[in-house]
């Protein structure tokens, strides 16, 4: 549900164009109907737009569950403001599960960053979603 309401509330309504650079991993033996992925990026990247809050979010995957991984950021052609709003969905493990007693361990975690520049670094946790959340200058 979270990852769905995050994308769902924060998506803007034009994608804006990505270059990732990071380590890759291959799927071998996996299901019947695709059984070879190769070259699966650690971090999937999603950016978008949106033309009436004119904010640009930022949605990346960390698919490395053993450990964090930080990055160097640019952003071109968008001045952010000082800060941007980080939503951050992750847990102590990749087993771990909200049900009927314990509905709240999994939700997102609102932070800020603060951000000098088109350029910073940031560090996306192990097995996470977060959303950074950048407000035009």
């Amino acid at each position: 549900y979270w990852a769905f309401s995050l994308y769902s509330n924060h998506a803007g309504n034009t994608p804006v164009a990505t270059r990732t650079e990071v380590a890759h991993y291959d799927v071998h033996a996996g299901q019947r109907r695709v059984p070879e992925i190769p070259a699966v990026p650690y971090l999937d990247v999603l950016a978008t737009v949106d033309t009436r809050r004119r904010d640009l979010a930022l949605f990346v995957v960390n698919r490395e569950w053993k450990g964090a991984i930080p990055t160097a950021i640019q952003l071109q052609d968008f001045t952010p403001s000082p800060e941007a709003k980080v939503l951050t969905l992750t847990a102590d493990s990749i087993l771990t599960r909200n049900d009927e007693e314990h509905p709240e361990t999994v939700r997102p975690v609102a932070s800020t960053l603060e951000v000098p520049d088109s350029s910073f670094r940031y560090t996306f946790p192990p097995a996470s979603l977060t959303v950074l959340i950048f407000q035009p200058r």
